[in-house]
């Protein structure tokens, strides 16, 4: 993942969200030496609910960036 822009407003925030984000992102894989598998979420309503943390994220993001430096691509409506 790429990280916040410095620059961007409510940076912390955003960071930490960002941290939060990811984590359960992995979460939905197996990686090991072994092996690297995908585990996938435990319900619909799991998916439904990172899926809509992410467009807020985004959304978020979006706002506290300045769009003449930075593009923001929130694809999230194809899942």
């Amino acid at each position: 993942m790429n990280g916040i822009p410095m620059d961007a407003q409510n940076y912390e925030e955003l960071d930490a969200e960002l941290d939060i984000l990811d984590g359960k992102y992995r979460e939905l894989f197996i990686d090991n030496d072994v092996e690297f598998s995908y585990i996938g979420f435990d319900s619909d309503k799991a998916k439904d609910e990172f899926v809509s943390r992410v467009k807020k994220f985004a959304s978020k993001l979006k706002a506290s960036v300045d769009e003449t430096k930075y593009v923001i691509v929130d694809d999230t409506d194809s899942y």
